[in-house]
């Protein structure tokens, strides 16, 4: 489901729906309903005269009065959890750093993989696009200790 640009205003979604920050839900003023359908990436969308909106984009609207310049980041990563303290207006650089860990990974620490030949431990982390090698370490720990402090040098934990 593709959103289309809207001229729906913080009034226009107020007139229709009542948000609930800690709960976030949209509640239908008309029927009483919670609004909104869970789509197959896991999103919730909330249709408004025949477009569908990103439900956590529609909260931003509702609490702040526009519409985001960029991205919402669901900060715990469920993209269905639209509490409004679970949201934050990132950039797609700091939306890329809030991935959740692939499910090839198998250290359990992202950026973090066991070389099979030399059986040392290889750290890596993602900046601007590009990724950085931090090392070979014989010890897990030593990798999770370095990734852990590249993760505060490249702001991963805005």
């Amino acid at each position: 489901m593709g959103e289309i640009v809207s001229k729906l205003t913080q009034e226009d979604l107020k007139d229709l729906f009542f948000y609930y920050p800690n709960d976030g839900i949209f509640v239908d003023k008309e029927n009483g309903r919670i609004a909104g359908v869970l789509n197959s990436n896991g999103y919730f969308y909330i249709t408004i005269e025949k477009i569908h909106y990103n439900r956590s984009k529609l909260a931003f609207l509702y609490m702040q009065g526009h519409w985001p310049e960029n991205i919402i980041d669901h900060k715990n990563r469920d993209k269905s959890n639209d509490k409004w303290k679970n949201l934050r207006h990132v950039t797609e650089e700091q939306n890329q750093k809030n991935r959740s860990i692939s499910k090839r990974n198998k250290s359990g620490i992202s950026g973090l993989f066991l070389d099979k030949k030399t059986k040392m431990w290889i750290a890596t982390i993602g900046d601007k696009g590009k990724q950085i090698y931090l090392g070979r370490f014989k010890e897990k720990i030593d990798a999770i200790t370095m990734r852990k402090d590249a993760e505060k040098v490249y702001d991963y934990n805005f």
